[in-house]
């Protein structure tokens, strides 16, 4: 197996530095370095399949992906706006941009990216779980709150979002509210649980 992948990788290879222009050959040898974690070989294959297909959005969430791990965050943006155009109606695609924004360190940019992906899906766990750390990071419990209580009504929390909900419920005045939160936690992780007390 591993001699025909190395056989395939020198013959697209061989393909690519003859013609430049081998879509095929760009995408297979990208993918080949993606799948192995080899990043930076894979981002020079991406931008020529791009460069000469902008309009081939594999090969643009491929580049976005790989920009991602190597921290190229305003060149993922910049590639995943250009896949919003494209597919307007994905929820997905904005959350993305969201966390790439986030990335970037543009707080507010992020969250009107989580809030466009809530608007075509209300109910987006990821989008939701999102904003909602996103909103407790810039220290707004008022804005998280509700975000997080439609998150425990649509997905399983994790551990510690139900830990911020005990505590946004305790610092509100609702130890009811605190103490079944808090259970849940425990549920989660029985040991781990002693943080916050209702």
């Amino acid at each position: 197996m591993v001699d025909s992948v190395a056989q395939a990788q020198r013959i697209y290879r061989e393909l690519a530095a003859r013609n430049p222009a081998d879509l095929v050959a760009h995408q297979a040898l990208g993918l080949a370095h993606m799948n192995v974690g080899r990043w930076d070989e894979a981002v020079g294959h991406f931008e020529q399949v791009v460069a000469l297909d902008p309009y081939d959005v594999v090969a643009m969430d491929r580049l976005g992906t790989v920009y991602e791990q190597l921290g190229r965050w305003a060149d993922a943006v910049d590639i995943c706006i250009q896949l919003v155009v494209l597919a307007p109606e994905d929820p997905q695609t904005r959350v993305r941009l969201g966390r790439q924004y986030e990335g970037l360190g543009d707080v507010e940019s992020a969250a009107e990216a989580y809030q466009q992906a809530l608007v075509l899906s209300p109910a987006d766990p990821v989008a939701l779980e999102h904003l909602a750390r996103l909103r407790m990071q810039q220290g707004d419990d008022e804005a998280a709150l509700p975000l997080l209580e439609l998150l425990t009504a649509r997905a399983p929390l994790e551990r510690g979002l139900w830990l911020e909900l005990a505590r946004i419920y305790r610092e509100r005045g609702l130890p009811d509210h605190s103490a079944a939160a808090l259970e849940q936690a425990r549920v989660l992780a029985p040991a781990k649980v002693d943080e916050l007390q209702p």
